[in-house]
């Protein structure tokens, strides 16, 4: 069974992520760095990452990420209050990064056939900014689309 990991969602922390509490549909929180903490159980050896937000403490087997599918990376998306086609500005960005592979990278995270350890470190930044699930995970069904859920 898949599931989502630590390392597989720190990428998004510093740029604020919308979680959905599985066992509470409607119930959405924002997530960051500055609400998540490792809690040791020295009995069982086992570290777990959690977070804490407004009194509520839950772990990553209890909510779904709301992420964007790669397919927005063609649309017209609103990020902190801009509005932009992030096809269009990962192409500027491009011309000041000097990746000539970057299309091929981004053909690759549309198609699902990405491996995303192998792109640019630029590219991967800003898909975690802009909350694109690079992972997969709303076609594993642990994340929700921002699509069915607003954003």
């Amino acid at each position: 069974m898949k599931k989502i990991y630590f390392e597989d969602i720190a990428g998004y922390l510093p740029y604020g992520l919308r979680v959905n509490m599985i066992s509470r549909s409607c119930a959405t929180y924002d997530v960051s760095l500055m609400n998540c903490g490792l809690d040791y159980n020295a009995t069982a050896t086992v570290s777990e990452w959690y977070f804490s937000r407004k009194g509520a403490t839950f772990g990553l087997n209890d909510i779904k990420p709301i992420v964007r599918p790669l397919s927005d990376l063609t649309k017209e998306i609103e990020h902190d209050g801009e509005k932009f086609i992030p096809i269009f500005k990962l192409t500027k960005l491009c011309d000041v990064e000097n990746d000539s592979d970057w299309i091929e990278h981004v053909y690759d995270f549309m198609t699902n056939d990405a491996d995303w350890t192998n792109a640019p470190y630029w590219m991967v930044i800003k898909l975690y900014e802009w909350h694109f699930d690079i992972h997969n995970w709303i076609g594993d069904g642990l994340a929700i689309s921002n699509e069915t859920q607003s954003y």
